[in-house]
Formats: structure tokens, C-alpha cells, sequence
């Protein structure tokens, strides 16, 4: 709880000081400015669930077979 005021705080003043924000909304990142508008950056691939004690392997090449 106490990370989360932190980071809500940081947020704020952040937006007050004139200074703009990468946020995450929807697998989107948009750059937000204290007016309240946002522009998009770029869309993310989409998350990813891996259940507790699964193991999973990433690999940036593609696999032929």
C-alpha cells in the first residue's frame, strides 16, 4: 500500500511540474501531459500468463522445423 501512494505521488507531481509520463493503458504505451492528453507511442505484443511453477522459453529467433 505504501509503494502505491508512492508511486500515485510521484505520478502527480510529476503531471504538476509541467513534465510528461509513458504510461501503459491496454497493451498501448501513450505519453501523458498534465492537460490530460495522451499520444500514442506504440502498441505492446500482448502479456503473457504463466502459471505458478511453469517454466517457459523465449527466444528472439525464429524456429524452423
Amino acid at each position: 500500500m505504501l509503494a502505491k501512494g508512492a508511486m500515485q505521488k510521484v505520478y502527480l507531481d510529476t503531471l504538476a511540474s509541467g513534465d510528461s509520463i509513458l504510461e501503459v493503458i491496454d497493451e498501448t504505451i501513450y505519453e501523458v501531459f498534465s492537460d490530460g492528453t495522451k499520444i500514442k507511442i506504440k502498441d505492446l505484443a500482448p502479456s503473457l500468463r504463466v502459471g505458478i511453477n511453469s517454466k517457459i522459453i523465449m527466444s528472439l529467433e525464429k524456429q524452423t522445423n
